[in-house]
C-alpha cells in the first residue's frame, strides 16, 4: 500500500525584528544561530523567515486516491501589520503549489496572522472564495473565540484573519470547532490544544508509519528557538508558551518524533536530543524528503 506523503509548501517570506518580537538583542540572538546558518540578523536586527504550510496526503482504499489535509495556510501579507511593522514580506505562494480544489480539510492549529493568512482568495471577477473551496475548516474553539471576540489584547494577532473568518462564514464554508484538548482531525492526524502564544494554539502530529511528524506554533519561528526560554509573547502568555514548549520538547525526545520548523527557510526537521549540559538540541531528520512525493 502507498505510504503517507508530506510536503512543505512555501507560503511567503518576511523579515522580523527580533528585538521587537522577542525582546532579544542582536548579540543574544547570535547565540541561537547554528554554525553555517544563512539567517543571521541584518543591520536593523531583522531575521528573514519563511512560513510553510504542510500538505499531508493519506492513501485511501482506492488506487492512487489520497485524503488530503492542509495544516496552516501561512502568511497574510494583506494584513496591515506588514505595511507598518514587518518589512521584506513577499506574497503568499500557497495556490501555486497546492491542489487546492482536492483538499479535504484545512486544519488551523493557530489563527495568528503568521499561520492562518490567505484563507480568502479572489477570482478573476473579484469575488471572494475560500483558498480550498471544497474543504472543511477545523479550528480549536478557543482560537475561534479569541479571533472573533473583542479582547483588545488579541486584536493585533487576528486582524485580517478575523475578517477572513467572517467571509468564510458568509460563503457557507463548513467550519468545525474543536472543544477537546486532544482530537483526531484527519486520518492519522491528531491536534492537541495547549495554548501559549495565543489562547488555544495547538500542536499537530502526523502518523507517517514508523515515525511521527510534529508541527507546532510553539516552534515559532525556527530551530534557533529550541531553547524554551526564547519564546514569543508577553506576561502570562509567554509563561504558558514556555511550559507548553518545554513539554513538547520533552515528549519529542522521549518518543523520538520529528519536529518540523515551519518558519525556517531551510524547511528543517529534527529529532530532539540533549547536549552535555542537559540543553535541548536538534539532530537533523530526513523525514520530509522521505515522504515528499516529488523527491522519491
Amino acid at each position: 500500500m502507498a505510504r503517507v506523503q508530506t510536503r512543505a509548501i512555501d507560503t511567503g517570506t518576511l523579515k522580523l525584528d527580533v528585538t521587537y518580537a522577542y525582546n532579544v538583542e542582536k548579540r543574544q540572538w547570535i547565540k541561537f544561530v547554528h554554525p553555517g546558518s544563512k539567517s543571521p540578523t541584518d543591520r536593523q536586527n531583522r531575521v528573514p523567515f519563511s512560513n510553510c504550510a504542510l500538505q499531508v496526503n493519506v492513501p485511501t482504499s482506492e488506487t492512487d486516491v489520497y485524503d488530503i489535509t492542509l495544516i496552516g495556510t501561512g502568511l497574510d501579507t494583506n494584513d496591515p501589520i506588514f505595511t507598518r511593522e514587518i518589512l521584506g514580506a513577499k506574497n503568499n505562494q500557497l495556490l501555486r503549489s497546492l491542489p487546492h480544489k482536492t483538499v479535504n480539510r484545512v486544519v488551523l492549529p493557530s489563527l495568528h496572522f503568521l499561520h492562518a493568512g490567505g484563507l480568502i482568495v479572489y477570482n478573476n471577477r473579484g469575488d471572494a472564495e475560500p483558498v480550498c473551496p471544497n474543504a472543511e475548516y477545523i479550528i480549536p474553539r478557543g482560537e475561534w473565540d479569541a479571533a472573533m471576540g473583542n479582547n483588545g489584547y488579541h486584536q493585533n494577532s487576528y486582524r485580517e484573519v478575523r475578517q477572513n473568518l467572517k467571509k468564510l462564514q458568509k460563503l457557507g464554508v463548513p467550519i468545525t470547532l474543536v472543544d477537546d484538548i486532544e482530537a483526531e482531525v484527519g486520518p492519522g492526524i491528531v491536534m492537541e490544544c495547549h495554548g501559549g502564544v495565543t489562547p488555544a494554539n495547538s500542536t499537530v502530529s502526523i502518523n507517517c508509519g514508523s515515525e511521527k511528524l510534529v508541527v507546532s506554533p510553539l516552534l515559532f519561528p525556527s530551530q534557533f528557538h529550541i531553547d524554551p526560554f526564547v519564546q514569543f509573547g508577553f506576561g502570562e502568555h509567554q509563561a504558558k508558551a514556555y511550559e507548553a514548549k518545554y513539554s513538547l520538547l520533552e515528549r519529542a525526545e522521549r518518543e523520538r518524533s520529528t519536529l518540523f520548523f515551519a518558519m525556517d527557510p531551510a524547511r528543517t526537521a529534527v529529532y530532539i536530543d540533549r547536549d552535555r549540559d542537559g540543553n535541548f538540541v536538534g539532530t537533523p531528520s530526513d523525514i520530509l524528503s522521505q515522504h515528499d512525493p516529488f523527491v522519491n
